[in-house]
């Protein structure tokens, strides 16, 4: 196997990570958010059962991390949107 193969697949392996905590915390954020939709109409049990699942997924997401999805959100500052912000961080 050849030198550049290897970082190929090395490449790509980080790559697949990589997107693969995109997903969770896409699903983590929008388990929240459906939670919060549910309890404003009315339906606390099942808000509850995913707020349940969407903690259980942090847990996961923590001892695979060793940090909590807000806190790697904020260290990555994957869901910043203010425009302020992204202006000092390109300065």
């Amino acid at each position: 196997m050849k030198i550049k193969d290897v970082f190929s697949e090395s490449k790509a392996a980080e790559l697949r990570k990589a997107n693969s905590i995109k997903r969770t915390v896409k699903l983590f954020n929008r388990m929240i958010d459906d939670a919060g939709k549910l309890e404003e109409k009315g339906h606390a049990k099942r808000a509850a059962k995913l707020n349940k699942q969407a903690e259980e997924l942090n847990d996961r997401f923590t001892q695979n991390m060793g940090v909590s999805i807000p806190d790697y959100e904020a260290q990555q500052n994957v869901s910043a949107r203010d425009p302020e912000d992204m202006i000092n961080r390109i300065k």
